[in-house]
């Protein structure tokens, strides 16, 4: 992400401006939406450690499910489809 440019801006640089803006705009936006799924769903809101290093250890392992479970997510979608549609072709084929 950038912050704003130094100095008077030049003739010009304004639609490249509005460009970056709009493009850290949509980097924020993700990182938290991610945060925000981070708290409905995992908990993150919930963290009841007292000691500093214990909260952290809490929130690392917290991201680490999160991760973990995207990445399995993304790995069995596609064994997932090829089930579901080895399936529907068995019912296709049991109704003749």
């Amino acid at each position: 992400m950038s912050g704003p440019c130094l100095g008077r801006p030049k003739a010009g640089e304004t639609r490249i401006k509005e460009r970056i803006e709009y493009q850290d705009m949509g980097e924020h936006n993700a990182v938290e939406g991610g945060f925000g799924v981070g708290k409905r769903k995992y908990g993150l809101a919930r963290i009841m450690a007292h000691l500093k290093e214990t909260a952290e250890s809490v929130i690392v392992l917290q991201f680490i499910v999160m991760n973990l479970e995207h990445r399995l997510r993304v790995l069995f979608y596609p064994f997932y489809i090829f089930v579901l549609r080895w399936v529907q072709n068995v019912i296709r084929q049991a109704d003749y």
